[in-house]
């Protein structure tokens, strides 16, 4: 079986990598200029993801991210945050895009979601750029203070061969 090195990057993060992460910041501030009453969603995530081609062990995370809602529906935002695992610590980087599905004439209650979108892990000698897929809901109990619930699934190598499962718990704010 062979093993993901975080000294490399692989060929479909050079495929995407830059285009991709110009384009996706390009959409995120054309939809925060285009309407100022666009709505952000914030989180703060605690995490934990079987990552065998980095670590023997579990791998425990810790993040925050920001998102631009378009129509309370559409989202486009990412995340900044740390992983340590096995005598190892890496930067996590998630670009993602996600669709929301909010009950009609409410704020409050479960708003389930699934997102995808750019990942990159990053260490002192390089790393690896990857794509994500994952979904979960969000339960919001006031107006601006909710609990996010996530499973993500990160692809690792050219068409999806490595997979890191992630499932992530945390806080959420508008």
């Amino acid at each position: 079986m062979e093993d993901v090195s975080l000294g490399r990057t692989t060929a479909l993060g050079r495929m995407i990598g830059k285009p991709f992460l110009i384009g996706l910041a390009g959409l995120m501030l054309s939809a925060a200029a285009s309407n100022a009453q666009t709505p952000r969603q914030g989180t703060f995530v605690v995490g934990a993801f079987n990552a065998n081609g980095f670590s023997s062990r579990p791998v425990l995370q810790v993040g925050a991210g920001d998102e631009a809602l378009i129509q309370n529906r559409f989202g486009i935002g990412g995340e900044l945050g740390l992983a340590h695992g096995g005598g190892d610590t890496w930067a996590t980087f998630f670009l993602n895009g996600s669709l929301h599905f909010p009950k009609e004439g409410t704020k409050n209650g479960v708003v389930p979601f699934v997102s995808g979108g750019y990942t990159a892990f990053l260490t002192g000698s390089g790393g690896i750029a990857a794509l994500n897929v994952g979904g979960g809901v969000t339960y919001w109990f006031k107006d601006r203070k909710g609990l996010l619930v996530e499973f993500r699934d990160v692809l690792a190598q050219p068409l999806g061969t490595k997979h890191y499962w992630a499932a992530r718990i945390g806080i959420a704010f508008r």
